[in-house]
């Protein structure tokens, strides 16, 4: 069971729907274990700076919590309702899934993170784990959202692992996610924009430097944070410069003020 300091639980700021905690930044650092709050965060900015709106009820990126719920429910043999997904969710046609390893609600905490990206109309759903080994059956984890996934949608998904590089140390399967997930999401944009070749799911010629990725989210954090402001809480520790914040209605979004020290257009080799 995670034990923290009430003072590392502290919201810093706050970005649409998710809160940026004094924990969200430590964590995102080196040899740190991403937490939900981390992947909550990448997800909500990906979604409102990375999804046309038009693409937004197509593609879905479930947040952690909510993958967690669903994925709980099936796996107690209870019924997934759709009243628990986001509105429009039926109309998806793929949906990005962190996937932990622990999926039993009465248990606190969990010791990896996966990815699940199901794809509707081909009704499959692939899984990424970035382990070198991940026991005997790699799919353990993923059933238990896959099943999830099935009763919302009523139908049977394919459940098949698409190959992905492997992290170098224990901590960095949050990280790979992350990447994984803007890759991926990449593709799936320029298969949408009439690209010849068709949607690929493997990475396993995909180079991968999660330091690097760490460094860029760190970043966007800090500038996010410097630009927008403070907007919740009172953090000693970490400084908002007053000038930096701007009373103007009209701002370009975060995507454009962060293009030089923020998210990399590309996956940092």
């Amino acid at each position: 069971m995670y034990v923290y300091d009430r003072k590392i639980l502290t919201i810093v700021s706050d970005y649409g729907n998710t809160y940026v905690r004094i924990l969200t930044i430590v964590t995102v650092k080196e040899d740190q274990w991403l937490q939900d709050s981390n992947i909550e965060f990448f997800y909500e900015w990906m979604e409102r700076e990375k999804l046309p709106k038009a693409e937004i009820q197509s593609i879905f990126l479930l947040r952690p919590s909510i993958g967690f719920l669903i994925a709980s429910i099936a796996q107690q043999g209870g019924v997934v309702d759709e009243s628990l997904l986001p509105t429009d969710f039926l109309d998806a046609k793929y949906v990005f899934i962190p996937v932990t390893d622990n999926v039993d609600p009465t248990k606190a905490g969990g010791s990896h993170w996966s990815l699940l990206l199901v794809g509707v109309a081909e009704k499959t759903a692939w899984y990424l784990d970035s382990l070198p080994t991940s026991g005997p059956d790699k799919l353990t984890d993923a059933r238990c959202y896959s099943k999830a996934i099935d009763q919302v949608f009523q139908c049977q998904f394919e459940l098949v692992v698409a190959p992905a590089p492997k992290q170098v140390n224990g901590s960095d399967c949050g990280i790979h996610v992350c990447m994984e997930t803007d890759i991926l999401l990449g593709r799936l944009q320029a298969t949408k924009d009439g690209a010849a070749i068709p949607f690929d799911p493997s990475l396993a010629t995909q180079s991968m430097n999660a330091s690097a990725y760490r460094e860029s989210l760190q970043k966007l954090i800090h500038d996010m944070i410097q630009y927008r402001g403070r907007r919740i809480g009172k953090v000693e520790d970490i400084t908002v410069s007053p000038e930096r914040r701007s009373s103007s209605r009209t701002r370009p979004s975060i995507d454009q003020r962060l293009e030089a020290h923020g998210m990399p257009e590309k996956i940092p080799e």
